[in-house]
């Protein structure tokens, strides 16, 4: 049998006991990886079912032809039984303004409409190092499309982005026109693409692309600098300076341009890169996360040559 189907027949037995030793009690299982395909037996009635999108493109609901295979799983779990919810992965985000809300309400009324009453969410922390970069930089980049994601659960037949001008209106006061504005572009931006968004998205990749659309990425800072100058409450004008901050940091640190010194020959091997060509090669912008590593480059017209220490 499958591995899934192996998994269930024992998971089977354990349920099994549960009602005999412990009625009332439910147990509950992940479709996650090698359970996200259902196995090919029936399952036990107290068993809950949390099926985790992991595979799935943020950029398209359930329902789009790109997330196929996972709307196939979800399917068969739903024919095999009525105790599934959904464990989803919309707030588990990346230093970059993903507005995925949207989505998120499409996916929960089509869920809605299948009986998926219960989702289980996986957010970001708001503390530094979390998966490598500072939490609470998510939070002031996405805030709208989160506290949106909250909303959606709550109830997913509301307008998003009723909800996301509310947003900018309870938060930005005379600054919401420039920030309904602001994130209306980067929605636009977002969904032109089909490169498929995953939850642990490269943020430098997304932030370049964005720089690339130049003219709707100059029209996003001026609209931002502009609501700055408009905000009239304190806490908004507060999320706007920090919103800013981490607009400027990441549009700073990334698309680097490295120089590289001319050698004649292949420079010679040098583990301290203090002597011959080494010493006056160029060095590379530091790394955010190794700032104890340097890193040189030299090139001979048709080479490059790069030493780390």
């Amino acid at each position: 049998a499958p591995r899934n189907t192996q998994f269930f027949m024992w998971y089977n037995e354990l349920a099994k006991y549960m009602k005999e030793h412990h009625p009332g009690k439910r147990l509950l299982s992940f479709a996650y990886f090698f359970t996200e395909p259902a196995p090919l037996i029936p399952i036990e009635d107290n068993i809950d079912i949390s099926f985790c999108p992991i595979f799935k493109d943020s950029r398209a609901d359930v329902l789009d032809e790109r997330n196929k295979t996972t709307f196939d799983r979800l399917s068969k779990w739903l024919a095999r039984t009525p105790n599934v919810t959904w464990r989803e992965y919309y707030g588990l985000n990346v230093p970059y303004p993903r507005p995925i809300d949207a989505v998120a309400f499409r996916d929960y009324r089509y869920l809605r409409s299948q009986g998926v009453k219960r989702t289980y969410s996986e957010m970001v922390c708001d503390f530094n190092n979390f998966h490598r970069w500072p939490g609470d930089d998510v939070w002031d980049l996405g805030a709208p499309f989160l506290w949106n994601l909250t909303n959606a659960v709550w109830n997913p037949e509301q307008d998003c982005h009723a909800l996301r001008r509310e947003f900018c209106d309870r938060c930005f006061g005379k600054a919401a026109d420039d920030m309904t504005a602001f994130y209306d572009l980067l929605e636009e931006h977002w969904y032109a693409t089909r490169k498929k968004s995953v939850w642990n998205d490269r943020p430098n990749a997304l932030w370049i692309h964005l720089r690339r659309d130049r003219p709707r990425f100059d029209k996003m800072a001026a609209l931002l600098d502009s609501a700055i100058d408009k905000a009239d409450k304190p806490n908004g004008k507060t999320m706007l300076e920090r919103l800013r901050k981490s607009w400027k940091e990441h549009n700073v640190t990334s698309d680097v341009v490295l120089h590289a010194g001319k050698v004649a020959e292949p420079p010679p091997f040098d583990a301290t890169l203090e002597n011959g060509p080494w010493a006056t090669a160029p060095v590379v912008p530091p790394f955010p996360n190794a700032p104890k590593t340097t890193v040189k480059r030299l090139h001979d017209g048709v080479n490059p040559y790069a030493a780390m220490r």
